[in-house]
C-alpha cells in the first residue's frame, strides 16, 4: 500500500513540475505570423523515408499543437483542431513557437502517462515564398538527438473554426506562462 501511494505522489509530482528542457514560454502575444503564413487552419507533411506524417496547426497567440500519425489516423487528429468537433484527443501535444525572420521555432511537450512524465521535442519550419513551409529541424530532449530533416512542403488545409486555444492544458502551470526573472 506505501509503494502505491509513494507512486501516485511522484505521478503528481511529475505532472505538476516543469518538463526538463521547456523554455519557450507563453506571453498570450499576438505574434503576427498569420502575416506571413497561413494559420487558420493546419498543415500536413509527409515525412520522406517515413510511413508517418506530421500534422500542425499553429494560433495567433504563440501556442503551436503538434501529432504525428499514420495517413489513416490523421482523421482521428482532426478532432482535436476542429471546434466543431464533439471528441477530443487530449494526447495531442501543445507549445508554444515565436520566429525570427523566416523561420518558425516550435517547442511541444509531449507526455508519456503518469508515471513516466513528459519530454520536449523542439521543431523548426523554414518559411518559403507563396506561404509555404517546410520542416528544417527535429530535437528530442529525451535521448539528445537532433536531425536536420528532409521533408515535403507543408500542405495547408483551412478549418472553418479552430479548437479555442484556452483548452491548452498547460496554460494553469506557472512554468508554462512565467518569464523566468
Amino acid at each position: 500500500m506505501k509503494n502505491i501511494i509513494f507512486l501516485l505522489i511522484l505521478g503528481l509530482i511529475s505532472c505538476a513540475s516543469k518538463p526538463k528542457g521547456f523554455s519557450y514560454r507563453f506571453n498570450g502575444k499576438e505574434t503576427g505570423l498569420e502575416n506571413l503564413i497561413d494559420i487558420n487552419g493546419y498543415y500536413i507533411i509527409n515525412e520522406k523515408n517515413s510511413m508517418y506524417c506530421s500534422v500542425f496547426m499553429f494560433y495567433e497567440n504563440g501556442l503551436f499543437r503538434f501529432a504525428n500519425t499514420s495517413e489513416s489516423g490523421v482523421e482521428k487528429v482532426l478532432t482535436s483542431f476542429s471546434s466543431e468537433e464533439k471528441e477530443f484527443y487530449s494526447f495531442i501535444p501543445w507549445g508554444t513557437y515565436y520566429f525570427d525572420n523566416d523561420t518558425i521555432y516550435t517547442q511541444y511537450i509531449q507526455e508519456r502517462g503518469l508515471l513516466y512524465g513528459s519530454y520536449i521535442l523542439n521543431r523548426n519550419y523554414k518559411i518559403l515564398p507563396n506561404k509555404k513551409i517546410i520542416c528544417i529541424y527535429y530535437s528530442n530532449n529525451e535521448n539528445i538527438t537532433e536531425i536536420n530533416v528532409d521533408s515535403d512542403t507543408a500542405k495547408f488545409h483551412p478549418l472553418k473554426s479552430k479548437r479555442d486555444w484556452r483548452e491548452c492544458p498547460w496554460l494553469k502551470k506557472k512554468w508554462f506562462t512565467e518569464i523566468p526573472k
